[in-house]
């Protein structure tokens, strides 16, 4: 018991149990220091118009599991109506709590899930964990109004998926997440067909320049082959010419 309401504390598992609205108890008004438990297991608690009692074993938990909704979707700190177009392409067909698989290009990489529990017996003390699997690392918590959305800035591409829990006042949180796979794009020079074809594109340019520079090569070689016999031709006639020469002369 405190000053601003009761909790139970189960030591064996570290679960903290949230009461409100029980008989014979004024929530909000219990003095510090005030506690007294009688002999037939009764707990008195001072408060500041008198005092309140019950028996702790008949306290009874809030066992309503919330429902959790998935609010609002945002794209650059900007809401995404339904089939609202960005860059020429329909993000939402419906409703964000009804969609299951967003797809967004590589420059959208920056999104915020907006959510919330529709479980009003005591708003302030509802739960949320998310995690954006594929990006995060672990759960993120918040409790109340104090943070009920999911921010994410410069996701690389590839395939996600958010999910987010929630839970009432008392700790009873729902069975399965609210999920949305997210898949983002890669620029199109980073597709598998772009990849392919400059692949092509790049052997190709390979094989042509190698090409040219292997006929680069037999052209000159049949140049210097040329070049060779000619000189040697050459060295043969003046040769014969010095022969001759000197026959006639003797």
């Amino acid at each position: 018991m405190h000053i601003r309401g009761m909790s139970k504390l189960n030591l064996t598992t570290g679960k903290v149990s949230y009461f409100k609205n029980q008989s014979n108890l004024n929530e909000y008004e219990f003095r510090d220091n005030s506690m007294l438990k009688t002999s037939s297991g009764y707990i008195i608690g001072g408060t500041t118009t008198g005092f309140s009692f019950f028996d702790p074993d008949k306290l009874t938990e809030n066992k309503t599991k919330a429902e959790l909704v998935i609010t609002d979707f945002k794209i650059s700190n900007e809401s995404v109506k339904i089939s609202e177009k960005k860059q020429g392409k329909v993000i939402l067909e419906k409703n964000i709590n009804q969609t299951d698989k967003i797809e967004l290009s590589y420059n959208m990489n920056s999104f915020e899930f907006t959510f919330s529990s529709l479980h009003f017996s005591d708003p302030e003390k509802n739960k949320y964990k998310y995690i954006l699997e594929g990006f995060d690392d672990k759960w993120y918590y918040s409790i109340g109004n104090q943070r009920r959305f999911a921010a994410y800035t410069n996701v690389p591409a590839g395939e996600y998926t958010f999910k987010v829990y929630g839970s009432n006042s008392a700790g009873m949180w729902t069975d399965e997440p609210k999920k949305i796979s997210v898949s983002i794009k890669n620029p199109w020079y980073l597709t598998t067909l772009s990849i392919f074809l400059f692949l092509i594109l790049l052997v190709t340019v390979i094989y042509i320049f190698v090409k040219i520079r292997l006929n680069q090569i037999q052209l000159k070689n049949k140049l210097n082959i040329r070049n060779a016999v000619h000189k040697k031709s050459e060295e043969m006639n003046q040769m014969k010419l010095q022969f001759f020469t000197n026959i006639s002369h003797e």
